[in-house]
């Protein structure tokens, strides 16, 4: 009788199949953090294209005027108060418009712009 040391390949066989599933397993665990980040940048191209409407609007003395459309993206969906709104940009700094409903996926949030300063403030659901 002979006894070699090791593994038989059946053996092997199921410690890869187990490992294949731990990894399997490992993007759904991080796939909560995955979309807080996509949402984290996506706000933040929303306040972006806000802030720079804001600044061409002084820079050129000329009145920039942005909807909903203007600001969506993949997934995002942004709305204003009715749907024939727009957001205006003054030469003086000044906006009018309302506040900026965003929802990615089941992800609510609102932006609201200072109507005087053009500041962009993001508030919780």
């Amino acid at each position: 009788m002979r006894h070699d040391a090791g593994f038989t390949l059946l053996e092997l066989l199921v410690v890869l199949a187990i490992m294949a599933l731990m990894l399997a397993a490992i993007p759904g665990l991080a796939l909560p953090g995955v979309n807080a980040a996509i949402w984290a940048g996506k706000i933040q191209a929303v306040a972006y294209r806000l802030e720079s409407a804001h600044d061409r609007a002084v820079a050129s003395g000329h009145e920039i005027v942005l909807g909903a459309a203007d600001l969506q993206s993949d997934g995002l969906v942004a709305s204003l108060p009715s749907a024939d709104s727009k957001l205006i940009f003054f030469p003086d700094g000044s906006v009018s418009g309302g506040p900026i409903k965003l929802k990615f996926h089941n992800d609510r949030r609102m932006v609201k712009i200072n109507e005087v300063s053009g500041q962009v403030a993001l508030s919780e659901k």
